[in-house]
């Protein structure tokens, strides 16, 4: 089995060009992608990300791109 990809907070946070806080918050509200947690660590799956990804982009200002 290969290894399965894996983001840090502070890469995504890199990724994504935001504060490793805006990812903090949204996991409070609910928001972003799927993520790991194990004991205090948070992980992102490569996969959640490009998926969360793909559902927020959009085509213009008042429509959001279909997949």
């Amino acid at each position: 089995m290969p290894p399965r990809q894996i983001l840090s907070e502070a890469d995504l946070a890199s990724r994504w060009g935001m504060s490793p806080k805006t990812l903090q918050r949204w996991r409070m509200e609910g928001r972003g992608p799927h993520y790991l947690k194990l004991g205090k660590r948070v992980n992102y799956p490569l996969n959640a990300v490009i998926a969360f990804e793909n559902c927020v982009q959009h085509v213009s200002t008042s429509q959001r791109a279909t997949a």
